[in-house]
C-alpha cells in the first residue's frame, strides 16, 4: 500500500474544540452514536448548519439497523436516473452520498481496517466535514485497497481449494483404514472354521499386532481428518472475510469516485449496488430522499 493503513479524514472548518470531538467520532464504533449527537449539539451551539447533516445521518443510521427490504422493484437503469435526478443540487448530491454509505455499511462487515477507514470518511464527506480537496487521495486509497484485496481473495480461494483437497484425501484415508477392518473381521470368521492347518497361536500373534497397527492408523486419519476439517473452515472462513472485505472496497470506490464528481458518477454509485440488494437499496432511498428537502 502506498497510503497509510488508517485513512485519515482532513476535517474542514475545525478548530481543536470541533477537532477532538470530530476525532472522538471517527474513532467510534459507526453503530455508537452518542459522540455525533455531542457533535451535533456543538455544531448547533455554534449555529454551524452541519448541525443538521449530524442529526440526519445519525436519523437515517438508526433506521436502516431496523430496514427490511421494499416491496417495490428497483433496477439499475431506475436507480441511476433517481440518483441523477437528486444529484442535480448539492444537497442532493450529499444526501445520495449518505445512501451509498448506508448500503455500504449493511453489507457484511469488513475487517479491513482500510475498509472500514473509507466508510468513515465518505460518512464525514456526506456530512460536510471533510474536505472535497481529499476526493482525489480517497480515490487512489480506495483503488489501493481493491487491488489488494483481489490478490489477497485469490490467495484465499487457492488456500481454500488446497485445503478441500486435503480434507478429502484425508476423510479417504479414514475410510480406508475403516474398510480394512472389516476385511480383517471377515479373515478372523474364515480363519475360526479353518481345518486347524496353521498355528493357531501364531496367527493370533499377527493378528494381534495388525489390531495395534490398524488401531494407530486409524488414530492418525481421525486426527489428520480433524486437522484438514478445521484447516478447510479456517480457509473458508478467510474467503468469506476476503469476500466482504472487496464487496465493501467496491462500493467505496464508487463512493469515493460520487464524492469527487467524476463523470457519470451517480451511474457508478449505482453500479456499486448489488444484484442481491435491489429491494433493500429501494428502501434505504425511501428513507433517504425526504432529507433533500429538509436539509435543503
Amino acid at each position: 500500500m502506498t497510503q497509510p493503513p488508517d485513512f485519515r479524514p482532513e476535517w474542514l472548518d475545525a478548530d481543536a474544540e470541533l477537532t477532538a470531538l470530530l476525532e472522538a467520532c471517527h474513532a467510534a464504533d459507526p453503530d455508537e452514536l452518542t459522540p455525533q449527537l455531542v457533535l451535533a449539539d456543538a455544531l448547533g451551539e455554534r449555529g454551524d448548519p452541519r448541525e443538521h447533516w449530524v442529526r440526519a445521518g445519525c436519523e437515517l443510521w438508526a433506521a436502516c439497523r431496523e430496514l427490511v427490504p421494499d416491496e417495490q422493484e428497483w433496477t439499475r437503469p431506475m436507480a441511476t436516473a433517481t440518483l441523477t435526478a437528486a444529484c442535480r443540487t448539492d444537497v442532493g448530491w450529499r444526501v445520495a452520498g449518505m445512501f451509498g454509505c448506508l448500503l455500504a455499511a449493511s453489507r457484511p462487515q469488513s475487517h479491513d481496517s482500510e475498509v472500514r477507514a473509507l466508510l468513515r470518511w465518505c460518512w464525514w464527506w456526506s456530512h460536510g466535514l471533510v474536505s472535497r480537496s481529499q476526493t482525489d487521495e480517497a480515490i487512489h486509497q480506495a483503488e489501493n485497497c481493491m487491488r489488494t484485496l483481489e490478490v489477497s481473495s485469490a490467495k484465499a480461494r487457492a488456500m481454500a481449494a488446497r485445503a478441500g483437497t486435503e480434507a478429502a484425501r484425508a476423510a479417504a484415508e479414514k475410510q480406508a483404514v475403516i474398510e480394512s477392518d472389516a476385511e480383517v473381521s471377515g479373515f478372523r470368521m474364515n480363519f475360526g472354521s479353518g481345518s486347524g492347518r496353521r498355528d493357531i497361536q501364531q496367527e493370533l500373534t499377527r493378528h494381534a499386532d495388525w489390531e495395534r497397527t490398524r488401531k494407530v492408523r486409524l488414530e492418525q486419519a481421525v486426527a489428520l481428518e480433524q486437522q484438514t476439517a478445521l484447516a478447510l473452515l479456517e480457509a473458508e472462513a478467510a474467503v468469506t472475510g476476503t469476500s466482504a472485505a472487496l464487496d465493501q472496497a467496491s462500493m467505496l470506490w464508487a463512493m469515493t469516485d460520487f464524492a469527487g464528481a467524476h463523470t457519470e458518477a451517480p451511474e457508478s454509485l449505482a453500479l456499486g449496488i448489488g444484484e442481491q440488494e435491489w429491494r433493500f437499496a429501494r428502501s434505504v432511498w425511501g428513507l433517504c430522499e425526504p432529507w433533500i428537502s429538509r436539509l435543503a
